[in-house]
């Protein structure tokens, strides 16, 4: 049914990339692929590609990169005359020229149930806020951020220890589940989407790096242990320890947490019965792992049987 239909893909990330690959793998045609510019990613500084340029070459389709839709690239579009523009997790905001291109429009495929976690980061709020249940939106994009009526919505429940890996993999899942029959639909004009409620709306914003530090004179243990679900493939949850010429930055994953309170300092580090625990404000943190900076990562036993003072240390 999309034998004839060509589409533009346009997305960045690992979540994108898997729902190009179920795209080629269906053998929908891609006529093109645009994703943002290459960029130098760790220590050295190596140019590393996106996860969905990544895909698209090994698919021998053609990759277009801008670090913004000029009308350089409008034209490109204009001259592809695509069907569909379907785009995901892309992070550069589509113009209005660009939205009236396609024959059926700009589809997205959003990583939230849409009103609810509009924006940059739907998977990584729903495990800091706490979410029980989130889900995918494909929605018809207009001028507004994740704002377009929707076509079709798949629920997902969330686990209470799930960390972002494993919330991810359930999207990608959800989202090649519907996207396809919803792009026959609107061929078939068998479907039209429906405008977004104004209830119950948010947005949600760019992960930054210091979003990973615990404050812990104003997070408990299951904030906490929510941001390190949501941040535990970058920036990662951290603090500082303090040292005898400046402080040093201490990542942590962590087994669990609980309400239980104990007679300690809040940010300190104690033994209980052979388990490594955190106090916070309210309920302290099972700590899993432990890099301190410039280190490698050790489990929390070999962490302290080569560094035995840092029991009842207090955390900045």
């Amino acid at each position: 049914m999309l034998e004839n239909i060509k589409i533009v893909f346009m997305g960045t990330p690992h979540f994108a990339s898997e729902i190009l690959k179920n795209l080629i793998k269906n053998e929908i045609s891609i006529n093109c692929v645009f994703t943002q510019p290459d960029r130098p990613n760790g220590r050295d500084g190596k140019i590393s590609f996106s996860e969905v340029k990544k895909t698209a070459l090994n698919s021998s389709l053609e990759v277009l990169q801008y670090q913004k839709l000029t009308s350089e690239a409008i034209q490109v579009l204009v001259e592809k005359k695509p069907d569909f523009i379907i785009v995901a997790a892309y992070g550069i905001i589509l113009p209005k020229e660009v939205l009236d291109i396609p024959t059926f429009g700009c589809i997205n495929v959003h990583a939230s149930l849409l009103p609810s976690l509009r924006g940059a980061s739907p998977i990584h709020n729903a495990l800091k806020l706490g979410f029980t249940k989130t889900g995918v939106s494909v929605m018809k994009m207009d001028k507004g951020v994740d704002t377009g009526a929707v076509f079709a919505k798949e629920t997902v429940l969330i686990d209470r220890n799930e960390k972002y890996p494993e919330l991810e993999t359930k999207l990608i899942l959800a989202s090649n589940k519907i996207l396809i029959p919803t792009l026959i639909k609107i061929v078939q004009k068998k479907i039209s989407p429906e405008a977004q409620s104004p209830d119950h709306v948010s947005e949600t914003k760019m992960i930054k790096k210091n979003d990973g530090r615990i404050n812990w004179k104003r997070q408990n243990a299951k904030e906490i242990f929510n941001i390190f679900r949501a941040f535990y493939i970058w920036p990662k949850t951290y603090a500082f320890l303090k040292g005898k010429k400046s402080d040093k930055k201490i990542t942590f994953t962590f087994k669990n947490h609980s309400n239980k309170d104990y007679p300690k300092e809040v940010g300190q580090v104690f033994l209980v019965e052979k388990t490594l625990l955190i106090q916070t404000i309210s309920g302290t943190l099972c700590v899993d792992t432990i890099q301190l900076e410039g280190k490698n990562e050790l489990s929390f036993t070999d962490f302290i049987n080569g560094k035995p003072d840092f029991i009842e240390t207090i955390l900045k």
